[in-house]
């Protein structure tokens, strides 16, 4: 957790340098900042109990959320797209991550 609280701070402080730098950045869009946010921290509090597909499949949809309206195929074609690389990378690169949860210790 605290690892998650060393993100969300660098990436406030990057907001407001942006901001406090650049007359342009005024008009910061808070919309995917927190989108992005709540799906980092989503991914971070999911991939351990329930493994990376299903952490990843979860962090999609919560970034995907806010930008829906009415695309959804392509955000269903993004997720299923977003698995596969996942899945791949983890196969390819022997990653010492649990891809599917654990359930019941099977």
């Amino acid at each position: 957790m605290g690892r998650l609280i060393l993100l969300a701070t660098l990436a406030v402080a990057l907001a407001v340098a942006a901001v406090v730098r650049n007359t342009a950045a005024r008009h910061l869009a808070l919309g995917p900042l927190v989108a992005v946010l709540v799906a980092v921290a989503t991914f971070a509090s999911a991939i351990r109990p329930l493994g990376l597909i299903v952490a990843t499949l979860i962090a999609c949809i919560a970034l995907n959320i806010p930008g829906l309206r009415g695309r959804i195929g392509e955000s269903v074609i993004a997720v299923i797209f977003g698995v596969v690389v996942v899945v791949a990378a983890a196969m390819l690169g022997d990653l010492p991550v649990a891809l599917w949860p654990r359930l019941g210790g099977l």
